[in-house]
């Protein structure tokens, strides 16, 4: 095993101890009250993590049997990243349920426009290499992260206009996501151009940028889990675009 291997492996342990200490902050501040799906999240990313950190020192597991676990994993991670987007404009727009109603409207729209918009991406930039499953692996997660971000940005966007503060818990959330989506999308964007089958230099270097944007995305989850408190999100005060008269006409039409 190569010293970039290794190191490799050092940051994929320490992941896996943040998410246990994760778990364990949002179990004894009954997080899961608040965002139920992020605790969830955080259940099936260390799962994650643990099965698949055992099955890579375990020489029993072939490497077929590996792939099909990772395959399962990021498609669990994919789906419970959308439940939290979900759950996290939600709660921006707790106070305004006519307005949460509409924006859950939008964006399930965006995201369908999104899914429509990564499929053409897919179909125009195709993955490269002879390795099919590990290509398709790689379009796959380049979708979901293109769907992540389109995402995001129409929750900062929608966020900025609520007076969201970013010592909020929702933000601290936010941002992880947006960090580990950004670069998850660059570097299988990459990989899927220029890796080739067989693992080399490349590989490695391209599996420390990911454990490396896992780890800031649980460093700020953890900082922010420590450091401030989720509280009810004041109404903003925009003096000249006041949402309350908005949220009230929206009631009344709808």
């Amino acid at each position: 095993m190569s010293f970039l291997s290794l190191f490799i492996h050092y940051v994929w342990i320490l992941n896996a101890l943040i998410e246990a200490t994760l778990l364990w902050l949002v179990a004894r501040r009954r997080l899961y009250q608040q965002f139920p799906f992020f605790v969830l999240y955080l259940t099936w990313v260390f799962s994650k993590t643990v099965v698949l950190l055992a099955m890579d020192f375990m020489p029993s597991f072939t490497g077929d049997q590996y792939f099909y676990a990772y395959m399962i994993a990021r498609t669990g991670v994919a789906a419970l990243g959308f439940g939290v987007l979900y759950e996290l404009f939600t709660k921006t727009l707790c106070n305004y349920p006519a307005l949460r109603n509409l924006g859950s409207n939008l964006l399930r729209l965006s995201c369908v426009i999104l899914l429509l918009l990564a499929t053409a991406l897919a179909w125009l930039v195709p993955a490269a290499g002879t390795g099919q499953r590990m290509a398709e692996l790689y379009l796959l997660e380049r979708t979901v992260s293109i769907l992540q971000i389109g995402l995001l940005l129409f929750l900062f966007v929608f966020s900025r206009y609520l007076g969201v503060s970013w010592r909020s818990r929702a933000f601290g959330i936010a941002l992880g996501f947006g960090i580990l989506a950004s670069v998850t999308l660059a570097t299988t964007a990459i990989r899927s151009q220029v890796e080739p089958v067989v693992r080399s230099g490349v590989s490695d270097i391209i599996d420390l940028i990911n454990e490396g944007a896992l780890l800031s995305c649980n460093l700020i989850w953890l900082g922010y889990m420590l450091g401030f408190k989720s509280t009810p999100l004041p109404p903003p005060r925009l003096p000249d675009d006041d949402l309350g008269p908005w949220n009230q006409e929206l009631r009344r039409l709808l």
